[in-house]
């Protein structure tokens, strides 16, 4: 979350409640094969600044060495909301 949040530069027009949700799968080296909002915030600009983000944070470290356990772990969501 973190990692992601630090390669987010939060738009000027982003207001308290605005939130866009993320759906993203990565590639089996920690790249990012998609970023697809599932929740819109309703502004495209927002939108656009939360998938570049999480396109400018990878390569995602592994979460595990376990390949079974990585596979499970390749799809996650992510919230973005203005500070």
């Amino acid at each position: 979350g973190q990692r992601v949040k630090r390669y987010w530069s939060e738009p000027s027009i982003a207001t308290k409640g605005m939130r866009c949700t993320l759906k993203v799968t990565l590639l089996p080296g920690g790249d990012v094969r998609e970023a697809i909002v599932v929740k819109s915030s309703g502004n495209t600009v927002f939108d656009r600044s939360a998938e570049s983000a999480v396109y400018k944070a990878a390569p995602f470290p592994q979460a595990s060495n376990d390949p079974a356990i990585a596979a499970k772990l390749r799809e996650f969501t992510f919230v973005f909301k203005p500070k």
